[in-house]
C-alpha cells in the first residue's frame, strides 16, 4: 500500500494541473477582423491674386479618398495581411486623383490668368477671374465604388464650362472597371444601353414645352452622328450608379450644342436584367 501513494499523488497533481484556469487569467481572443470602405473627401481652396488684390484665380476642389475601417475604426498602421490589402485598394483608387489639384495643373493656369491681365486687366477687375472648380458623389452598389465628378471651369472665353466624369472602383480586386465588364456579352450590353438611351431621349423630347410635334427625329437635336457618339458611351460620358439604376450623363457639346447643356440618361437596373453575367450580379449585389 506505501507503494501506492507516490503514485496516487502523482496522479493527483496532474490532475490539478489539467484544471480550466479562471476566465480572468485566460489570454485574451483576438477580436474578428472586419474590413469596410468610405469615402471621403480631400479639400484643397486658394485664391492668386494681384500685388493690387485683383483676384486672377480662385481655386475649389474636393477630391474624393478612400478609407479603410477596421472594426468600425479607421485603419492607422496597416498590421495584417488584410489590413495590408486594404492599403494596396486605397493606394490604386487615390492615385486616380492625384492629378486633380496637382501643382503642375495649377500652374498652367494661373500663367494663362497672369497672361491675360498683362493686357487686358479690366477684364478681371469686372470680375471675371479664371476659377476651375472640382466637386463629386459617390455611391456604393455590391462591391462597386461609383464615383460620379463634375468639373466647372472659367478660363477666359466666352462662357464658362462644365465636365462630367466617372470612375467606378471594385472593391474585390481592387482595380477601376467599364460596366460592359459586368455583362455576360459586353458588346451586347453597350448596343441594348445605346437603344434604352435613345429611347429615353425620343420620350423627352415628345414632351410639349419642347415644341418639335410629333413627327421629329434625333438628328433635328443632336448631331448627325450622335448614334456613333452614344455607342462609345463607357468610355466617354460620365456613368455611374446609385440606387436607382446606372446613370449616363454627357457633357455639353457631346451630342448636341452647348445651349442644349448636358444630356442625362437613367437605365433602371431592371432593363438591364437579361444582361450581367452571373459575376457581375454578385459584384453589382443583385443577387441580394
Amino acid at each position: 500500500m506505501k507503494r501506492l501513494i507516490p503514485v496516487l499523488l502523482c496522479f493527483a497533481l496532474l490532475c490539478g494541473c489539467s484544471k480550466k484556469q479562471p476566465a480572468d487569467d485566460l489570454p485574451p481572443t483576438q477580436e474578428p477582423e472586419s474590413i469596410a470602405y468610405e469615402v471621403i473627401p480631400i479639400l484643397y481652396e486658394d485664391r492668386v491674386e494681384q500685388p493690387d488684390g485683383t483676384l486672377l484665380v480662385q481655386f475649389h476642389f474636393e477630391s474624393p479618398s478612400l478609407r479603410a475601417l477596421v472594426n468600425g475604426k479607421p485603419m492607422e498602421d496597416p498590421s495584417t495581411p488584410a489590413q495590408q490589402d486594404a492599403q494596396a485598394k486605397i493606394d490604386a483608387f487615390s492615385d486616380a486623383f492625384a492629378y486633380i489639384a496637382s501643382e503642375e495643373s495649377r500652374a498652367d493656369t494661373i500663367a494663362m490668368a497672369e497672361e491675360q491681365y498683362s493686357f487686358m486687366p479690366d477684364s478681371f477687375s469686372q470680375g471675371m477671374n479664371y476659377a476651375e472648380e472640382f466637386t463629386y458623389e459617390s455611391h456604393q452598389m455590391g462591391n462597386i465604388i461609383s464615383i460620379a465628378g463634375m468639373y466647372y471651369s472659367y478660363l477666359g472665353g466666352a462662357h464658362p464650362n462644365t465636365a462630367y466624369s466617372s470612375w467606378n472602383f471594385d472593391l474585390e480586386s481592387g482595380k477601376f472597371i467599364t460596366l460592359p465588364e459586368l455583362a455576360e456579352d459586353p458588346e451586347a450590353f453597350t448596343s441594348a444601353v445605346v437603344d434604352l438611351m435613345e429611347q429615353q431621349a425620343m420620350e423627352q423630347f415628345k414632351d410639349p414645352s419642347f415644341g418639335l410635334g410629333e413627327s421629329f427625329a434625333l438628328e433635328d437635336i443632336y448631331w448627325p452622328d450622335y448614334r456613333d457618339v452614344m455607342q462609345n458611351w463607357a468610355d466617354t460620358a460620365s456613368v455611374f450608379l446609385d440606387a436607382s439604376g446606372m446613370q449616363i450623363v454627357f457633357s455639353a457639346y457631346d451630342l448636341a450644342s452647348y445651349a442644349a447643356g448636358p444630356q442625362m440618361f437613367t437605365i433602371p437596373y431592371t432593363a438591364l436584367d437579361p444582361y450581367w453575367s452571373d459575376a457581375g450580379r454578385v459584384t453589382l449585389g443583385l443577387n441580394a
